[in-house]
C-alpha cells in the first residue's frame, strides 16, 4: 500500500481513538517527501507526533514512545492496521518528561495542513520548523560533545536537506542548514575526532545491557536485523535485533525474551517488554555483532546479562 493510502487508514484509526487533526502531526521522512524532500525512508515506518493526554490509555511521563497494553481493543485494532497497510506508527507523545517546551500545540503551529485523496486533512510537519527546532539545539547545546559518527550523521543529513532546499529555493532552510554545517566542521575540525572502531573478540561469553523488564529464560537466538526478516522468527525464540518498533509486535508476541543493542528507558523495547511481561535487556551495542541464529542463551534480565551456553 502507498503512503498515503497507509495515511488515510491512520487518520481513520486515530479518529476512532477520539483523535482530532489537532491532537497529532505526521513527522519523519515519509512526512518530509510529502513536502518534495525525497529522503529514502525506513520501510514502512510512520513517525506520529501525539498529545499523550488524548490517547485513549496511559503512557508514563518519560514514555518516550507509546504502544497500546496487551490484550487491548486499541492493540487489536493497530495489528490490524499493520497487517493491512504494511506500515507501522511510531507513536511520539508529547510532551516527554520535563521537556515541556515539546508540547503537541507546539508541533501543531509547526504543521501545515495536507489533504489526503479522500480530502480528509491531517497535520504534517514543515520541514523548515523542523530543521530550525534542531539546529537551535544542536547550536546552542552540546555538538562539542558528539563523537564522530554522530557528526558524520549530522553532515549529511544537512547537506541533503540543503540540496533540497536549494532545488525549492528555500532559503530559510539554507541558511539554516548552512548555520550547522559550518559548526560541524568547525567542530570536527578542532577535536579532529576519528571513529571508534571497536573489535569484537570471537571469545566472548556473555553481553551486558540495561535492563527494561526482569525476568530469566533460556532459549536459542534469532537475530532479526531488519523489518524484511520478520517472517522468519518462530515462537519460543530469544529476538536478538537493532532496535524494535511497531512493526515487531509480530514477533514480540512469540518471543521469550527481547535483547537490543539500542535503547533507553523510554523506548519502545522497554514499553512493549513491560506490556507483555517479556524480559529485555537493552542497549548491549554488540548483541546483533556477537550473537547468531540459533546459538543457546541466558537472558537474565535480573542482572542485564545474556550469557552465551552454546
Amino acid at each position: 500500500m502507498k503512503a498515503e493510502k497507509a495515511l488515510e487508514k491512520l487518520e481513520e484509526l486515530l479518529r476512532g481513538w477520539g483523535l482530532s487533526k489537532n491532537d497529532w502531526v505526521f513527522t519523519g521522512e515519509y512526512a518530509w517527501g510529502l513536502q518534495g524532500y525525497k529522503f529514502k525512508p525506513r520501510k514502512g515506518h510512520l513517525d506520529i507526533f501525539v498529545d499523550r493526554k488524548k490517547l485513549p490509555w496511559e503512557v508514563g511521563k518519560l514514555d518516550a514512545s507509546a504502544f497500546p497494553p496487551k490484550n487491548s481493543l486499541e492493540l487489536k485494532q493497530l495489528r490490524k492496521f499493520i497487517k493491512r497497510t504494511k506500515f507501522a506508527p511510531h507513536f511520539l507523545p508529547l510532551p516527554i518528561g520535563t521537556a515541556k517546551w515539546q508540547t503537541i500545540e507546539k508541533k501543531v503551529r509547526q504543521a501545515q495542513l495536507y489533504t489526503l485523496p479522500n480530502k480528509r486533512k491531517i497535520r504534517i510537519h514543515i520541514v523548515s520548523k523542523l530543521l530550525k527546532d534542531r539546529a537551535e539545539v544542536l547550536l546552542k547545546t552540546g555538538i562539542h560533545i558528539w563523537d564522530e559518527p554522530k557528526i558524520r550523521r549530522w553532515l549529511k543529513d544537512f547537506n541533503l536537506f540543503k540540496r533540497f532546499a536549494e532545488k525549492k529555493n528555500d532559503k530559510k532552510t539554507i541558511k539554516i542548514c548552512e548555520r550547522v554545517l559550518e559548526k560541524c566542521k568547525k567542530i570536527r575540525k578542532r577535536t579532529r575526532l576519528k571513529p571508534k572502531k571497536e573489535k569484537i573478540s570471537s571469545e566472548i561469553s556473555q553481553i551486558k545491557g540495561n535492563i527494561a523488564y526482569k525476568g530469566k529464560v533460556k532459549g536459542k537466538v534469532e537475530v532479526i536485523a531488519n523489518i524484511d526478516q520478520l517472517s522468519k522468527f518462530r515462537k519460543g525464540k530469544i529476538l536478538v535485533t537493532p532496535m524494535t518498533t511497531p512493526d515487531f509486535i509480530v514477533a514480540i508476541e512469540k518471543a521469550k525474551a527481547i535483547v537490543t543493542n539500542e535503547g533507553g528507558v523510554g523506548c519502545h523495547a522497554a514499553i512493549i517488554s513491560r506490556e507483555f511481561k517479556i524480559p529485555c535487556i537493552m542497549g548491549t551495542k554488540i548483541a546483533t555483532q556477537v550473537l547468531k541464529d540459533g546459538d543457546l542463551v541466558e537472558v537474565d534480565a535480573n542482572r542485564g546479562v545474556v550469557k552465551i551456553l552454546k
